[in-house]
């Protein structure tokens, strides 16, 4: 494990950097190492384990490839580097990993239930793909898939802060000006340069205290975490203030009780159509790009809350039953159901046909398509339900 995901990189990057160094052009690396990476992964608390060897190899990439960027930087080559850190992908890696290892028929079905978790809620390889696209554009340093490992970074960078020494340390002032100009860009979230009466210079924390919006955002995503791992008969105040890293008293000043905050989160995650804005606006488009939303939210943490929960209605039927009217319908009632009604609105379809009916369609086929193979429905097919069945049923024959 070691060789490939350590060695693997280094061995590549010593082979083709210099190349690309020599060619005088812009160029751009993308290093792959992971979310654990980062901080130890929320799922290995539910695990017992942290997969050692593999946390260790995938940080060293991060490390490395910090420390990588940074060198180039300094030389002024124009080549920017980005560390890959996946979450969920829909990949085979577990079936091909214990077939490659020839273990047995009960590991084989283990791993088979771990890509088709995968399969249900990761992101695609080729998302991945066009998502690296976007930030080798964009020149970004840092490539996610998904947001879980988002708490377990902050507690992590919190713990690292707090243990630094407050005291001022002091440099040569022949390294200030270099200092200034090289260092400070990359100083981590919290720490910043002083200098003092004599000229000489120091790193010294400045953490502040979160914003009452950064609080709302931890506790949201605290929640939805601690959901994941426990489930809705385990959730408590005390849990979602310790993923969050703040004090439970706090929690008590916006939400009454674990629900609220549940409510609250779910509220805020839940997705939006926007339909374009006259005259660009296409209706076609917009039913495609609706249920593309559609799919992109049912990847999610909250989505799996939600069908978690609906699912147990008779356990929770106020909350459920709230999920339905502040959630659902506060957005839109169904994807492609604003979409609709837009255009109904704007005179394009006839609002007659917006039955219950016609808005559930692009849901239910959708939907249907997840469950009959396993995996969430893209590209061509999602196309196909705008043409062969909404645009149809609103009486749009394209």
């Amino acid at each position: 494990m070691v060789g490939g995901n350590l060695n693997g990189v280094y061995n590549g990057i010593q082979t083709f950097l210099p190349r690309m160094v020599d060619s005088g052009g812009p160029g751009h690396i993308v290093n792959t190492a992971s979310a654990a990476g980062l901080a130890i992964h929320p799922n290995s608390y539910s695990v017992g384990s942290s997969c050692l060897t593999y946390t260790t190899t995938k940080s060293a990439v991060v490390a490395f490839s910090e420390a990588l960027d940074f060198d180039l930087r300094a030389a002024n080559h124009p080549i920017g580097v980005t560390r890959l850190c996946p979450g969920l992908v829909s990949t085979k890696i577990s079936s091909n990993s214990v077939a490659l290892a020839g273990l047995s028929t009960e590991a084989r079905e283990y791993a088979d239930k771990g890509d088709s978790l995968l399969g249900r809620h990761g992101e695609s390889p080729d998302q991945v793909g066009q998502s690296v696209v976007r930030v080798i554009r964009a020149g970004q340093l840092y490539l996610h898939t998904d947001r879980t490992i988002n708490n377990a970074v902050a507690r992590r960078n919190d713990k690292i802060l707090s243990a630094m020494p407050r005291a001022e340390t002091s440099w040569s002032p022949i390294l200030g000006g270099w200092w200034v100009q090289n260092i400070r860009p990359i100083l981590p979230v919290g720490c910043q340069i002083r200098v003092n009466d004599q000229g000489r210079w120091g790193l010294m924390s400045t953490r502040r205290r979160r914003s009452d919006a950064e609080v709302v955002a931890a506790v949201r995503t605290a929640v939805i975490e601690e959901l994941v791992h426990v489930g809705m008969g385990k959730l408590t105040m005390d849990g979602i203030a310790q993923r969050a890293a703040i004090a439970k008293t706090s929690l008590y000043r916006r939400w009454r009780d674990p629900q609220a905050v549940v409510l609250d989160a779910l509220r805020a995650d839940f997705p939006q159509e926007h339909p374009a804005p006259a005259p660009t606006n296409n209706l076609r488009n917009d039913l495609i790009e609706a249920l593309r939303l559609m799919v992109s939210w049912l990847r999610t943490p909250t989505a799996r809350v939600i069908g978690t929960i609906i699912a147990e209605r008779a356990r929770y039927p106020e909350l459920a039953e709230a999920i339905y009217s502040q959630v659902f319908e506060a957005k839109g009632g169904r994807f492609t159901g604003t979409v609709l009604r837009h255009y109904a609105e704007a005179g394009q379809i006839d609002p007659t046909r917006l039955t219950s009916v016609v808005l559930d369609i692009g849901e239910a086929l959708v939907l249907k398509a997840a469950f009959d193979s396993d995996r969430l429905p893209t590209g061509r097919l999602l196309i196909d339900i705008v043409d062969q069945a909404i645009l149809p049923a609103v009486g749009v024959f394209e």
